[in-house]
């Protein structure tokens, strides 16, 4: 009975040992922690306040995202439900995200600089993620809505080669049995 507990302690204190080494090794590899959240609406969103820094095309990016976990210029950004200004929302795939380019070289960055350069003052959110379809779109608006947040305009970047995504197709709903 002894040698059963010794070899049951054994193999526990082993497993957590080399879970422990496996542990230091991810975070070793992937940084501080996954950028990414499995969200029952959006299926993969980003973390809140995330920075870091991606290499894309040899050169360094740095990355953002704000307090809904959108893409930003700054990390620090806590998003109002209500501007005092107009606010335009930008939904889409990496297209719209701009992978590979720091916020303001983005859509919704060059949106935002030109319309405030031409005395239109305006907020505008990139709300654009990678390998979204419409339906995770259309979830992250009603998400974002629900919340009570606040849209003047809302502009889709429509990929037409991806109109469903596989499991995206199937995520489940968001809404109540009614539907809304």
């Amino acid at each position: 009975m002894k040698l059963k507990l010794l070899r049951l302690l054994t193999v526990l204190v082993t497993a957590v040992i080399g879970l422990g080494l496996a542990e230091l090794v991810a975070r070793r590899t992937y940084g501080e922690g996954f950028d990414i959240l499995i969200d029952p609406y959006e299926d993969h969103s980003y973390r809140p306040f995330l920075e870091y820094e991606q290499i894309w095309g040899g050169r360094k990016i740095h990355f953002y995202t704000n307090s809904l976990g959108w893409k930003d210029d700054r990390p620090d950004r806590v998003i109002t439900k209500r501007p005092d200004r107009e606010r335009i929302v930008f939904l889409g795939d990496s297209f719209t995200e701009g992978l590979g380019y720091v916020q303001p070289e983005t859509l919704s960055g060059v949106a935002e600089r030109e319309l405030n350069a031409a005395g239109r003052p305006c907020e505008v959110l990139n709300g654009g993620r990678a390998s979204y379809s419409p339906l995770l779109e259309y979830q992250r608006l009603k998400k974002f809505l629900a919340a009570g947040y606040h849209a003047d305009t809302v502009v889709l970047l429509y990929d037409v080669s991806s109109p469903g995504c596989g499991p995206c197709t199937t995520i489940r709903p968001w809404c109540g049995r009614s539907g809304g």
